[in-house]
């Protein structure tokens, strides 16, 4: 399904610190969002329950824009952050595209770097039904902004 994941192999170690790291955001705890890091280097971000403040589209059916945004910047931003060893980065560029609704049911968002220069990651992140059906793509750059381990 990734055929285009930049290969790295990363330490329990560097994947226990990530998740550390990114677990503590708030943005996650008031998501209710569950972050996941492999040592592939892709990550995942899931919802653990969907709440009315997910909701909105049509009649409120679907998961909204803010939430989908704020997860697919999660799991774009994050991996770099592992190929770059922990160092802070940040989103300076992101090309959304939705292709379907987001039903308020399963989905996870999953992010990976498809290449790595030596101050930017070209990333990609798809959320994915319960099938793993693409549902939303999306495409960033990001910048490595500093060296130390500080969010």
């Amino acid at each position: 399904m990734f055929d285009d994941i930049k290969k790295n192999t990363f330490t329990k170690n560097e994947i226990n610190a990530l998740e550390h790291r990114v677990r503590k955001l708030p943005l996650l705890e008031h998501l209710s969002a569950e972050f996941k890091a492999y040592e592939n280097g892709c990550v995942e971000v899931v919802l653990n329950e969907i709440h009315p403040i997910h909701l909105g589209g049509i009649e409120g059916k679907f998961i909204n824009g803010p939430t989908l945004l704020s997860m697919i910047d999660c799991a774009s931003v994050t991996p770099a952050m592992l190929h770059y060893r922990g160092a802070k980065c940040a989103t300076i560029e992101i090309t959304v595209r939705f292709m379907r609704p987001v039903g308020n049911h399963y989905f996870k968002v999953v992010g990976y770097v498809v290449e790595k220069r030596q101050r930017l990651a070209y990333v990609k992140a798809k959320v994915l039904d319960k099938n793993n059906a693409v549902l939303v793509s999306a495409d960033g750059i990001i910048s490595l902004v500093g060296k130390n381990n500080d969010i």
